[in-house]
């Protein structure tokens, strides 16, 4: 899950716009200027009274100010509400195993419903995982992040994922959620660092 931060950015994903060296650098400035302020992000969501309430809350994409979180303003916010309705209508049981059982859960809701993409589907599923406080253990491939990850050599293929010991170090000392969101915000520069590197 991304959640853009930088001031005056339009774009539905951060762009980070500095120059690095080594990918220690790019890890090292994203603890620094993004991971607290994703799990303060995260915190909201966790927040939730009980399953049902953290679903819907997951689904409604809505921060505590009641602002749509940046990816699922392309959604919608009548979209947002139809497939919270269909989730908690579909809940058989009072709760999950773990993160894939959620995602699994969320994309078969995703299905009945146009324009919720892979990305919607991962981004609810963490909040779900977080109210739940699971761990993340691989990273989802899907828009900007199977591009930040092909810029660092994984055969990324949207739609796919990877655990997160797979990936080279020092990415594989962050979380499933956390090496996502890096990829995607620092997609470019990681490209950069590919080019300069050849």
């Amino acid at each position: 899950m991304t959640t853009c931060y930088q001031s005056g950015n339009d774009s539905n994903c951060c762009k980070n716009e500095q120059m690095f060296d080594t990918y220690i650098d790019i890890v090292n400035d994203y603890k620094k200027r993004y991971e607290d302020k994703q799990e303060f992000y995260y915190k909201w969501y966790s927040e939730a009274d009980n399953l049902k309430s953290a679903i819907e809350k997951a689904f409604r994409s809505e921060d505590e100010k009641g602002k749509v979180d940046n990816h699922q303003c392309r959604v919608g916010r009548k979209r947002l509400v139809k497939a919270a309705n269909i989730a908690i209508k579909n809940l058989s049981n009072d709760k999950f195993a773990n993160f894939n059982q959620i995602h699994s859960f969320i994309k078969s809701v995703a299905q009945d419903i146009d324009g919720f993409g892979s990305l919607a589907s991962y981004d609810v599923a963490i909040r779900i995982a977080k109210y739940c406080n699971y761990e993340v253990n691989e990273v989802h491939f899907h828009s900007g992040t199977t591009k930040g990850a092909i810029a660092i050599g994984i055969n990324a293929k949207e739609g796919e994922y990877m655990t997160c010991d797979n990936f080279p170090h020092p990415f594989n000392t962050l979380s499933g959620d956390h090496i996502e969101n890096l990829l995607c915000i620092y997609k470019d520069n990681l490209e950069n660092l590919k080019r300069v590197n050849k």
